[in-house]
């Protein structure tokens, strides 16, 4: 409630420092590996992020949320709106940030019961997994293309271009997951992608109704 209370007064950017903090100190409390590895990965995002898109800080927050809603779809096609080619870096360390997450939460048990004194061994393992994650750069790579097609087509000369855009943004989505689910043999849930898209798409709706 405290950090709650200090963000509001703070400029986005900061919450996300705070975030990333409160996040390794959880780790930390869980595994001193696990807690290191996520700070180096955080750094890197850190870097690319305040290097590539700044201003971008609320993807950044809204990405993991919406993938615990069910509507991670709704980020690819707001910031193809609203943002530009470099909001993908945003959203895709959100992307990465939600799926560190949920590997920390489904394996928190065998994490934290890891031996102290093989710490290299225990590096190695929290790397892998985490690299070795396909559905993360999957959903890493169809994002930022979703939003650089939409940012294109909405930005041309078109009547109703911004629905154009829309449409072809979502099926861009639901064909690079789908493809990308055969390719790397993720069992993806294309079901739930396909709704979860289409309320997405209901969302950028309204969303643009307000904004332009």
């Amino acid at each position: 409630i405290i950090v709650a209370l200090i963000c509001s007064f703070l400029p986005t950017n900061i919450i996300i420092v705070f975030a990333a903090a409160y996040v390794v100190l959880h780790m930390y409390a869980l595994s001193i590996e696990c807690a290191i590895v996520v700070l180096l990965i955080f750094v890197l995002m850190f870097v690319l992020y305040f290097r590539f898109s700044p201003r971008d800080s609320v993807a950044v927050l809204l990405t993991p949320i919406c993938f615990a809603l069910k509507i991670p779809y709704t980020m690819p096609l707001a910031m193809g709106f609203v943002g530009s080619p470099m909001s993908a870096v945003s959203v895709a360390s959100g992307t990465i940030v939600y799926y560190i997450l949920k590997y920390v939460k489904d394996n928190a048990t065998q994490l934290g019961n890891m031996e102290s004194d093989s710490a290299v061994t225990n590096f190695k393992y929290v790397v892998d997994s985490i690299i070795d994650n396909k559905a993360m750069f999957l959903m890493s790579i169809a994002f930022a293309a979703t939003i650089i097609l939409v940012y294109m087509i909405k930005r041309l000369s078109l009547d109703h271009s911004w629905k154009i855009a829309l449409g072809v943004g979502a099926i861009a989505d639901i064909l690079i997951i789908f493809i990308g689910d055969l390719s790397l043999d993720i069992n993806a849930n294309l079901g739930a992608t396909i709704l979860g898209t289409i309320v997405s798409v209901l969302i950028i709706i309204v969303l643009q109704f307000f904004v332009f």
